[in-house]
């Protein structure tokens, strides 16, 4: 594993652009950067993939661990929303995707940061962009990248009619638009019909007992990017177990998509190589702390002892009430530094397939939105 500087393509602006990565400046940082990249061997590649099924099925079992024994409070499921969680899990309704962030220096075994798995972005620049770089700027090596063909497989099991329609759903955020977009595109490559909507503009009809698009047809299928634990405290959320409509990600992901999963694969498998310790009381030592529901590197804070070694603002940690922990303890593991940079491994499941990489750094041990994706390639 190194990361290489190199020389960005002329006019990577334009090109990056053209395909689909509108959103590569914020605030003035690019979240695209090439002019470094990550090489890795096969070997290594492997490890990573490896790794992230393994984690899958380990949060599989967790999974049923939390609706099995009750452990709602330690995720933060509202009481309302637990049976429709339930009845999700029993009847393993499936998923489309999801990413786990890994600690990994190209030696130990990747460490889980964090899984993603409700509404994870950076898809365009994952499955899409880095892919195009590597054919202009490394024509003759390969990617860990097989997330295009593997969505589209994907749709092909979800045992849906083909030409049946299927909503999709967003904030009006240009990077969830396109998201939305770019997913929309391969559902359509597997055979159905789509139609992309404004999460606002979804509506429920109540003679019918259905949510419904904007000419009233009835929305029997949704990928909604747009969080779980956000409808549970929406007016939206509270016709959820009335209505029939599929959605995707299902509601079992809610689980996962807590900062409270880290705690219960650590109490199921104390042992594994891929889990670091996690509680809902303070550890001691160089620990992580962070909000059991947060995205984007918001509110997390970093510490050795008493020393505070890096903090993050924002509005996630004090919204938790009642026997619900606010915050869960994660023993840290030191990113490694390249040229200044410490990278997260962002790997990407399609079903149950670990699928490709993206990758994200900073200066900064806390990776944020605002952190710029870097492509990555590799030779057997």
């Amino acid at each position: 594993m190194k990361r290489e500087l190199i020389t960005p393509r002329d006019g990577w602006q334009d090109t990056v652009t053209r395909q689909g990565l509108v959103y590569r400046t914020v605030d003035d940082c690019d979240l695209w950067n090439e002019s470094a990249c990550y090489r890795f061997t096969g070997t290594q590649i492997e490890q990573i993939a490896v790794a992230a099924e393994q984690v899958h099925a380990m949060c599989m079992q967790a999974v049923d661990a939390v609706v099995s024994e009750g452990l709602w409070d330690m995720v933060g499921i509202p009481e309302p929303y637990r049976p429709l969680v339930t009845a999700s899990w029993k009847r393993r309704d499936k998923h489309l995707y999801g990413r786990f962030d890994f600690a990994y220096d190209g030696s130990n075994s990747p460490k889980l940061l964090e899984y993603n798995a409700d509404t994870p972005t950076a898809l365009i620049e994952s499955a899409v962009t880095q892919w195009y770089w590597m054919k202009d700027v490394y024509p003759n090596t390969d990617q860990f990248n097989s997330i295009h063909e593997d969505l589209i497989a994907r749709w092909g099991q979800f045992g849906l009619l083909r030409g049946g329609l299927i909503h999709f759903a967003s904030m009006d955020t240009t990077e969830d638009i396109m998201t939305c977009g770019y997913l929309r595109d391969t559902a359509e490559q597997a055979g159905f019909v789509t139609e992309q909507m404004g999460m606002s503009e979804i509506g429920w009809d109540r003679g019918r007992n259905m949510f419904v698009d904007t000419e009233s047809r009835p929305m029997s299928t949704c990928f909604k990017l747009y969080p779980w634990e956000w409808i549970f405290t929406d007016q939206f959320g509270a016709n959820l177990q009335a209505g029939s409509t599929r959605w995707l990600e299902p509601a079992w992901k809610s689980i996962l998509s807590s900062k409270g999963i880290l705690v219960v694969l650590h109490t199921l498998f104390p042992s594994s190589p891929y889990i670091l310790p996690a509680a809902f009381n303070e550890l001691p030592g160089h620990v992580v702390r962070k909000p059991l529901r947060s995205r984007e590197g918001a509110n997390v804070r970093i510490s050795r002892g008493s020393e505070v070694v890096e903090e993050s603002d924002g509005p996630y940690g004090t919204t938790a009430g009642g026997a619900t922990p606010q915050y869960i303890w994660q023993q840290a593991v030191e990113l490694p530094s390249f040229d200044g940079m410490r990278p997260v491994m962002g790997a990407w499941m399609i079903g149950e397939k670990a699928s490709g990489l993206g990758i994200r750094e900073d200066q900064s041990r806390i990776t944020s939105n605002l952190s710029a994706f870097i492509p990555h390639y590799f030779t057997r």
